[in-house]
């Protein structure tokens, strides 16, 4: 095969340049890893590093066909960066995705404020999965309100963890630092677990019309989810239907198969799909098509220049009316201001969620004014 043949050929490239007591192996994939004797300084290997970049920038001969492939390499040096050699191949990989981040097609060299970052996530991730085995995942609540406010809001259930050291922590760092730590999916199963009982008892008495929770991109090939979900809306006593999920375009597009599996699943139960941030990833239309979603979230970044910008406000005016034509809803996400949910009301936006309509907050708070709202216990 063709990738085959670029292997055997990128390893004869990698030997070529290797000097006496010099190492090279294949990780796996098309990951290499080299091991570079009697180097003085950070200097001297990255001159060997550019060498192997000039070499890997030729094309590559297969049959009759040259093909052009990149290379990125991140290096550690042992002793200055790191004396101990699993401490070095992380350092190493730091810099690889370094690189990787940059641009791709060059080397990088470790850096120390990379290590500051490793243990400021290392330190997290382990304090983390302490709190999620104590059950102290905690959940706020931010209200969605339809434009016409003629049904009961929803809301979305938004993760909040804070580190007794760092402070709070970003749902995306927490996120990260799950993954990279292998415990994602008990995240995410507390995550439902915990929303799903907090606005049970709103939820049963009509008070809120469904709650929304987010999926990570591993939860959608998670194939034991979908029980887990429905095991849970028993348990605390409300209809499939008040339950919705958000998934970004980036989650599903690595999988589509495993997404509409998943979706179709848990569609038969009557719990919904919202695809988050639309207009900041791919905005692969076909996804609309290709993928049971109910409605579609327009990410904040659009709604905040919705008054000052005309394209900005054309472009959100042919969100609404795609979505409208596809039978999806909308929701006008980052809504600050009386005048923005003017406007969303305007083009269409079936729904509206920002701090006008409601801070997030650890418990369930509704009103029947924009803005104002008063306490329901979420529990």
């Amino acid at each position: 095969m063709a990738g085959d043949e670029i292997l055997k050929t990128f390893a004869d490239r990698v030997r070529g340049c290797l000097r006496d007591g010099d190492w090279a192996a294949r990780l796996g994939g098309d990951e290499f890893a080299l091991i570079l004797s009697n180097v003085a300084s950070a200097a001297e290997a990255t001159g060997i590093c550019n060498e192997l970049q000039l070499k890997m920038e030729k094309p590559f001969l297969v049959g009759a066909h040259q093909l052009n492939c990149g290379v990125s390499m991140g290096g550690a040096h042992f002793p200055s960066d790191a004396q101990a050699v699993d401490e070095l191949q992380i350092y190493a990989d730091l810099a690889l995705y370094k690189a990787k981040d940059e641009g791709r097609g060059r080397y990088a060299p470790f850096e120390p404020q990379l290590a500051r970052a490793y243990r400021l996530r290392t330190a997290i991730g382990h304090a983390l999965k302490r709190d999620l085995a104590l059950g102290e995942i905690n959940m706020h609540f931010q209200p969605i309100l339809s434009s016409d406010q003629k049904e009961p809001p929803g809301c979305e259930a938004l993760l909040r963890w804070e580190h007794a050291g760092f402070g709070p922590v970003s749902p995306l760092d927490t996120l990260v630092a799950a993954e990279e730590h292998g415990f994602l999916g008990e995240l995410t199963r507390q995550i439902i677990a915990n929303s799903l009982r907090a606005v049970a008892r709103p939820l049963r008495r009509g008070q809120i019309g469904w709650v929304s929770i987010n999926l990570a991109e591993r939860d959608i090939v998670d194939e034991n989810l979908p029980d887990f979900v429905l095991d849970t809306i028993i348990e605390v006593g409300i209809e499939p239907a008040q339950v919705r999920f958000e998934v970004t375009e980036h989650a599903v597009i690595s999988d589509i198969e495993a997404a509409r599996g998943m979706m179709q699943q848990l569609n038969v139960h009557g719990i919904q799909f919202l695809i988050d941030d639309f207009g900041t990833g791919y905005s692969n239309l076909q996804l609309l098509h290709q993928l049971p979603f109910h409605a579609l979230k327009i990410d904040k970044s659009f709604i905040e220049r919705i008054t000052d910008n005309t394209e900005i406000l054309t472009t959100v005016r042919a969100m609404v009316d795609l979505a409208h034509s596809l039978d999806l809803a909308v929701v006008a996400e980052g809504i600050e201001t009386a005048a923005q949910h003017r406007i969303a009301s305007h083009l269409g936006c079936d729904y509206q969620q920002g701090y006008f309509v409601g801070r997030p907050k650890p418990a369930i708070e509704i009103d029947s004014e924009p803005g104002r709202f008063k306490v329901i216990s979420g529990k």
